[in-house]
């Protein structure tokens, strides 16, 4: 390499490191409390973000209203669609809700697709092949198919973590298109028997109707701080947006009894819709995905982590909750990676966990589902290290506590009436 191309390969990497700096930091304001006391350089910050968070509203106001108004035209696919999504940017569930909602059509009969924008990959980066069964291109749009229930056709670099991991169950197709209508147009022409459209983080792409709404809200934060991006997390207006749901789903709840909601989460959703059409909790319960051990896949049950010395590393949207399910285990945490959800990890970074791992006595690396379906490239190498550890796989599912039954006689009624 020329020393002029260094120096471009080192300013480019230095303005890369700079950018995440300010992203994180940008991330931790907009989930802080503003009545709090900040120093002074931290106000005017939030006072520049308040102005780009009132502009932004007014622009989604905007667009909302067009498509309202019928100005901007929605499209219709000849299928049952239905949406999930949240009004808070991160982490509230979506990709567990969609495995659940797929896996619960496919129990009872019917043959489901999950659509997926795809973030985190890069089908730019995929080769172009126009006799290609799996893709298809609208404008400058791609749609791949990622993996079709029985074969997966992808890797997490050019689709993205969530849909490889989802598609790595094998369970149900799933597809990644940013053009949601054209993905799903081409779901119901090359797949076989396709009769219901998940959209997962759908609630916001408006532009392609749907028959069902499904909005989940973090049990422990529903609004976030209660403002928008960025000086908030909230993608509109809750009143706005939950005027337009059907369903509210309050996510991550704490105990297993009801009997302890707090009935004013639910409140607070009635202020803001009039009333609420249909609303269920759920927790999220950690399951034992898989367990390595001397480089082969062992069956354990989740109980037997109890008392290990943990090593973890994730790159999720809440790094903390992965560390608190790690610690509810009784899993004893002697240190903690973190990356950037979406994190798409290198040969060097694993070689740095796997020294953390050693330096800190620790006796059990650990890891989530989604970490463990992103790590590609580098997952052969990552095994050839892990000769003298274990490693789990934490999974998340979604436990309806006492109501799955309702909600499943909810969702068959839609079907059989549409």
């Amino acid at each position: 390499m020329e020393k002029g191309q260094l120096k471009r390969y080192y300013l480019l990497s230095q303005i890369k490191k700079w950018l995440i700096k300010i992203l994180d930091r940008l991330i931790k304001i907009s989930d802080e409390d503003f009545s709090v006391n900040q120093p002074f350089y931290l106000k005017i910050t939030k006072y520049f973000l308040f102005v780009l968070s009132t502009i932004y509203g007014a622009v989604v106001s905007l667009r909302l209203w067009l498509y309202e108004k019928d100005i901007f035209k929605r499209k219709k696919v000849p299928c049952f669609v239905i949406s999930i999504g949240n009004i808070i940017a991160g982490g509230s569930g979506k990709t567990p809700m969609a495995i659940y909602m797929a896996e619960l059509l496919k129990s009872m009969g019917f043959n489901p697709v999950v659509i997926s924008r795809g973030y985190g990959g890069d089908l730019n980066k995929r080769e172009v092949k126009t006799d290609d069964s799996n893709m298809a291109i609208a404008g400058s749009a791609i749609s791949v198919v990622v993996g079709d229930g029985i074969n997966l056709f992808e890797l997490p670099e050019a689709v993205g973590d969530e849909p490889f991991m989802m598609a790595s169950r094998l369970s149900f197709a799933v597809i990644v298109g940013k053009d949601r209508f054209e993905a799903a147009m081409m779901a119901l022409n090359r797949l076989k028997n396709i009769d219901v459209i998940i959209l997962d983080d759908g609630f916001q792409h408006i532009q392609l109707k749907r028959d069902l709404d499904i909005v989940l809200m973090d049990y422990n934060r529903p609004f976030g701080n209660g403002h928008l991006l960025p000086v908030g997390r909230l993608r509109e207006s809750p009143k706005r947006a939950l005027e337009r749901a059907d369903v509210v789903i309050f996510t991550r709840y704490p105990d297993d009894d009801l009997k302890n909601f707090d009935i004013s989460h639910l409140k607070k959703v009635a202020n803001c819709q009039g009333k609420v059409k249909k609303s269920f909790v759920t927790k999220h319960r950690p399951f034992l995905h898989s367990f390595i051990s001397q480089n082969r896949a062992s069956s354990i049950k989740i109980e037997s982590l109890k008392g290990r010395k943990g090593c973890l590393f994730s790159a999720i949207a809440d790094n903390l909750s992965f560390r608190k399910t790690a610690q509810n285990l009784g899993i004893s945490v002697k240190a903690h990676l973190e990356f950037n959800d979406h994190h798409m990890y290198k040969s060097g970074e694993i070689l740095r966990i796997v020294e953390t791992y050693r330096k800190t006595g620790a006796n059990l690396m650990v890891t989530t589902e989604k970490d463990w379906a992103r790590l590609g490239c580098a997952t052969f190498q990552f095994l050839n290290n892990l000769w003298s550890m274990d490693l789990a796989v934490i999974g998340i599912e979604i436990d309806f506590l006492n109501s799955s039954d309702d909600f499943k006689e909810f969702i068959s009624n839609l079907l059989l009436n549409k």
